[in-house]
Order: C-alpha cells, then structure tokens, then sequence
C-alpha cells in the first residue's frame, strides 16, 4: 500500500507537468502491448489529484512481456520521431519517480503544440502492489497519462 501512496504523491508532480498543455495530438504507442485495465483506486489517485488543474484528463494502461528499457527506448524514439518535445526534465525528481526507477521502471513526458502526455513503466512488482491484476510473472505496465490545460 505504500508503493500506491507514492505513486498516488507522484501523480501530483505529473499533473506540474501536464498542465502545460493540452492532450489533442496522436499519441506513440508501442506495438504489441495490450490494453489492460486501470485499478480503480490508481485511476482515483490520478483524477483526485489532477482535478483542479486538468480537464478532460486521462489514463490508459497496457501489459507487455517486452523489457521495460525497451519500451522505453521504443516510445522514447517514436515521439522524438513524431516531432514531441521531450519535458521529461519538468516532472522532477519526487520519490515516486525514484521509487519507478529504482525498481527498472521509468517516466517521460512530452509536449506537443497544445498537447502533453505522461508515460510510465511499471515494473511487475509496482504494477501489482498498485493494483493491477492478472499479470504474468515477466509482465510489466506502462501507463499513458493526458490532459487538458485547466
């Protein structure tokens, strides 16, 4: 439960970062993930927390077997390619992010004309003591967080 307390406390340093745009433009996404379910007290922690400083917000979450430093490379190169600015550099250093690190996760963020976008990558253990279910042993999440300036 302390890894979702963290991670609900890091949520709120994203939300710094997604303010500064908007989320209208096509998102990366990296091929063969598939979409999984956010829990609904992780998808509670992001909206209680953007709640005054984004509308329209959302999270989106996938499951790969892929390593996450491949995802991250992959999603990484694809915004780059698709002309995103990296904003990564605006989110910090909170404990959260340390905790995602730490753990062989990671987090990006890029902004794009009036559009922002979030990315992180759960390593299994994160991702189930977040919350999400029904995960294979080398599975691992990413989660694709957006909104909209307030």
């Amino acid at each position: 439960m302390r890894r979702l307390g963290l991670l609900g406390l890091f949520l709120v340093t994203l939300t710094l970062m997604l303010t500064a745009c908007g989320s209208k433009a096509a998102i990366p996404t990296f091929e063969g993930a598939a979409s999984i379910s956010v829990p609904i007290a992780f998808s509670d922690s992001f909206k209680n927390s953007t709640v005054n400083n984004l509308k329209n917000s959302t999270i989106t979450a996938f499951k790969t077997t892929e390593p996450l430093s491949k995802v991250k490379t992959s999603l990484s190169d694809s915004f780059k390619q698709n002309q995103w600015d990296n904003a990564t550099s605006q989110i910090g250093q909170e404990d959260g992010l340390k905790q995602v690190e730490a753990a062989g996760g990671f987090v990006l963020g890029f902004q794009k004309s009036d559009s922002s976008v979030a990315v992180i990558g759960l390593s299994n253990t994160i991702a189930t003591s977040a919350g999400f279910s029904g995960l294979g042993p080398t599975e691992s999440v990413y989660l694709v967080l957006t909104g909209d300036k307030a």
